[in-house]
Parts: C-alpha cells; structure tokens; sequence
C-alpha cells in the first residue's frame, strides 16, 4: 500500500539506507486519476529516496498478469517481438520467452500529458538528490533547549523551515494510524508533513531512531 511504501521510504532514510526502486505505470485497468495524485504527491516526500527510474508495466511469464491474464481484462499476450531478431525462426517463442506484451486498456493511454508531467517531476527529484548537499529535508531532532524542532527544506509553498514543537506534539506527528482529526495531526497536515491515505493518518516526517525509541514509538 501507499502507506506501507512511505513507511519505508522514511525508515531508509533516518537509517542511511539506499532503496533501489521503480515507480510503474501503464498498469490494466488503471484510473489516470491515481497518476494525479502521485504527481501531488512527489513534491512532499521529495526528501525521501527518489526511485531508479518510471517504468512501464511489463507482462512477464509466471506471474499473475501472464498466467492469469482474461482476469485483468488482457488479451492477445504474445512475445514481445525483439524476441523474433535475435532467435531462428523455427523457434517456439512463447516457451522461451519471459517478457510478453498484450491488448488491454489503460487511462494512462488517453492522458499522456500526465505520464509526461510525472516524468518531468521525477527528473527534478533525481535533479535534487545528486548531492547530499543539495537534498531536501524534513527531519526531527531534539533541541535540547526548546524540545523539538522540525527543519523543512523541501521549498514547499506555505511552508516555513523550522519549526519548535513540544515533545506530545511530535509523538502525535510521527505515530501512523487512524486520522481522527485531532489538533496535531491537523496541524501536520496543514504543514505538509504528513497526507492521508485509505483514512489513514500518514506521517512523512524522519527521525533518527533513537528518537523514535525515546517516545516510545519503536
């Protein structure tokens, strides 16, 4: 899910782990109204690890989409066709194939000025992250003589770059779970520092895991 992705996208970086991942599209069945909130979305979690590449989906034999493919709404699943350059004609391709392409119907397909601002908006986020220097921030440290404090380097409209908050505010931000609307999680979003997903509140800020420990959220 969204929230499971962020999760890790978050816990990586307060760990100075590398994700190598890729964002697809041109899924079956796909709403473009999906891709339009991922293109929403990048400018918020621009401080999280960005992914290797955006790759269209791709029919590989043995998986659901291949093996089970009338489900999905794909039809006429065949090899792709380099397949046919590179082996002698006699060859059963559909044996010793692992990449296949199909016929079904996408959105992505009918708004591809949408694929194209998501690519444009990746690259900027690729842009970013060359350096470490030149990578956005929004991290929690302790402060040791005001509690909390919140450095937000992600150049978002309407957003300051600190912030002094209370230990019970930053407990509240950073614990994932059910949004009820309480004045932190507000105050969060207001901020930018977390979205809600399935009804779910979703923190976006990193920590470093001592923190996460010392307020009890391990």
């Amino acid at each position: 899910t969204l929230k499971q992705n962020l999760q890790i996208l978050r816990l990586a970086t307060a760990l100075n782990l590398n994700i190598f991942w890729n964002l697809l599209w041109g899924f079956p069945g796909e709403k473009i109204e999906e891709y339009e909130k991922i293109v929403d979305l990048l400018p918020l979690i621009s401080h999280l690890e960005p992914p290797e590449s955006l790759v269209h989906f791709r029919i590989v034999k043995f998986s659901p989409y291949f093996k089970n493919h009338d489900d999905y709404g794909i039809s006429n699943v065949k090899p792709l066709s380099s397949y046919r350059k590179v082996f002698p004609s006699h060859i059963d391709f559909k044996k010793i194939a692992y990449y296949f392409s199909g016929d079904y119907h996408s959105e992505c397909y009918e708004h591809p000025h949408v694929i194209r601002q998501l690519d444009k908006d990746l690259k900027n986020w690729f842009r970013r992250w060359d350096s470490p220097l030149s990578r956005p921030r929004l991290h929690l440290f302790r402060d040791e003589e005001k509690g909390f404090r919140i450095i937000d380097t992600r150049e978002l409209d309407n957003c300051e770059m600190t912030y002094e908050i209370s230990e019970k505010r930053a407990r509240s931000i950073l614990c994932s779970g059910p949004y009820g609307q309480t004045d932190n999680q507000v105050w969060a979003l207001e901020n930018k520092m977390a979205i809600i997903s399935s009804n779910d509140y979703v923190p976006l800020i990193t920590t470093d895991p001592e923190i996460i420990e010392s307020l009890g959220l391990g």
